[in-house]
């Protein structure tokens, strides 16, 4: 994945450098943690949000278990630790604007995933388009009114703008 991103610690004296973190695909924010020992980071990976405490002597990585978090920093007098919590959900919605009476849009796809990008094939009569239900942006189709679903790809990492073949 061409947008990995990874934590290094540069000892400044002697130039030695460590990497603290493998292939992370977006990382959000970084703190050091008051006690000098350990790192609490913030990492978005298919649009979901979670944050991190980094063992700097051990390595060992322990997830906070916070839903939408990102960009962390600590108070250090008090050591209360701020951040900001994001959390973006996409659906997938209809409009039909050949009706003589106006009408409003109508979710086809919602869930507690994000679905984006749909794209319609008059051919198949279905919608192709990415979700992150399997922790990763895959390749789906469904009907046009969102039955019939079915993941098409199992990549582990990110498709955007899928479009249907002419």
């Amino acid at each position: 994945n061409r947008f990995n991103e990874d934590i290094y610690l540069i000892d400044l004296k002697t130039r030695e450098t460590k990497r603290l973190t493998k292939g992370e695909s977006d990382i959000v924010g970084v703190t050091w943690h008051p006690n000098g020992k350990q790192l609490v980071y913030g990492v978005q990976r298919s649009d979901n949000r979670q944050g991190y405490l980094l063992d700097l002597k051990t390595g060992k990585v322990e997830r906070l278990n916070i839903e939408g978090f990102s960009f962390p920093a600590f108070a250090k007098k008090e050591g209360t630790l701020y951040y900001q919590q994001r959390q973006e959900k996409y659906q997938i919605a209809s409009l039909n604007i050949h009706q003589e009476v106006a009408s409003s849009p109508f979710p086809i796809l919602v869930s507690d995933f994000n679905h984006k990008f749909p794209n319609y094939s008059p051919t198949t009569n279905q919608i192709v388009y990415v979700s992150n239900e399997s922790g990763n942006y895959e390749l789906w189709i469904a009907d046009p009114d969102g039955n019939n679903r079915q993941q098409l790809t199992q990549l582990e990492m990110t498709v955007r703008y899928p479009r249907w073949s002419h």
